[in-house]
């Protein structure tokens, strides 16, 4: 199990009393809890909290070590502020778990070293009356290809477009399926796909569901001569842009994003492409949705006959099944299948078994191949 630190109230700067002196401190509030927000972090953990000026060297101004207790909801987070003069340069405050076997400033992504806790980076606040306006915090993470991602997504408590662990899990096992426990039924096309550098046409690839982005931006980070299409819901036009703005695609790849509404018909502009994999990740934790989902994935199938269909999920309740029972009647194979195993030290340590991401591949068959 994997857990996220997430700002529950943005840095901001106020005044505090030490002693007979009184100084500036950055204060947040902080708790270390699940992608939905339903798990507290059980264990102790001694965090490092860094300001540090923005720019690209990322010069540490202050930093301070806190404590979380196994078991909290919250944490108050101090670390004193430096000579108010340097304002003038916007701040950023990162909390992370203390690592002393690296000095990156990053999470690295690979099958053997998913961080068990998220670090998460925020501006600082003027005040804490300004604090409203700061509504999203940075993640960063180093990808096997040596790339940075850097996300952004909500803060506080809601868990509308934030990043969850299926999606965590499918960056990691794009880039790294070689070293995943697989059990292949007729083998992946995905990643041939992805690495065929010869290829003379780009690669279409399509998001459903994406979030804040973090599947499909990394794909277009790191595999050239691919055109990237990330869609969701209007909610989330806003921090899908601001993340493909601040996103370094690879030679010749490119990134949009589009609204795609499951219960309405697929948008013309969308029809117009053939696509050559589709990204599902996360997406059946609500059953209701899961007839509209399949619907849409049927609807792009028809239009691109040869589409390979990816699917990460980490099966919460027994009613997701459906999604497995309505593929089948639309007559969709599942032809690869990866079990990600998360990190579970936590859970090792209270007696609970491991959490698994499910990672599939699909393909249709066509109405001559289907039997009755």
């Amino acid at each position: 199990m994997v857990h996220y630190i997430r700002f529950l109230k943005a840095p901001f700067i106020c005044s505090a009393n030490k002693g007979l002196r009184k100084v500036h401190v950055v204060k947040a509030l902080i708790t270390i809890t699940t992608d939905l927000g339903d798990d507290f972090f059980a264990q102790d953990l001694l965090l490092d909290a860094e300001i540090s000026v923005s720019t690209e060297e990322q010069d540490s101004i202050s930093h301070h070590s806190a404590f979380w207790k196994g078991g909290s909801r919250v944490l108050w987070i101090e670390v004193d502020a430096p000579c108010l003069q340097i304002v003038e340069e916007p701040w950023r405050f990162a909390v992370r778990a203390a690592r002393r076997e690296t000095s990156l400033r990053v999470d690295v992504l690979s099958a053997d070293a998913i961080p068990e806790v998220f670090s998460a980076w925020s501006y600082v606040s003027q005040q804490a009356a300004d604090t409203d306006h700061l509504n999203r915090i940075e993640r960063r993470f180093m990808l096997r290809s040596g790339n940075v991602l850097s996300i952004l997504e909500d803060t506080g408590e809601s868990i509308a477009r934030h990043i969850w662990d299926a999606g965590i899990a499918l960056v990691v096992s794009l880039f790294s399926t070689t070293q995943l426990s697989s059990h292949e039924l007729d083998g992946s096309c995905v990643t041939r796909l992805l690495q065929d550098q010869a290829a003379s046409s780009p690669r279409n690839v399509l998001e459903l569901g994406s979030g804040c982005g973090i599947v499909g931006i990394a794909l277009a980070q790191s595999f050239p001569n691919c055109n990237v299409l990330l869609t969701d819901l209007p909610e989330a036009m806003d921090i899908l842009g601001l993340n493909i703005h601040r996103s370094k695609p690879a030679k010749t790849a490119t990134l949009a994003h589009s609204v795609l509404d499951w219960e309405k018909p697929i948008p013309a502009d969308i029809q117009r492409t053939t696509f050559d994999l589709v990204l599902v990740s996360d997406c059946t934790y609500n059953a209701d949705s899961i007839p509209a989902l399949v619907d849409t994935i049927s609807a792009i199938a028809s239009i691109s006959l040869n589409v390979a269909v990816v699917v990460s999920l980490k099966c919460r309740h027994p009613s997701e099944a459906i999604f497995f029972e309505l593929m089948a009647e639309a007559r969709f194979v599942q032809i690869y299948h990866t079990d990600f195993r998360l990190p579970n030290r936590g859970r090792v340590a209270t007696g609970d078994s491991s959490e698994t991401i499910n990672i599939l591949e699909f393909k249709r068959r066509s109405s001559s191949q289907v039997t009755y």
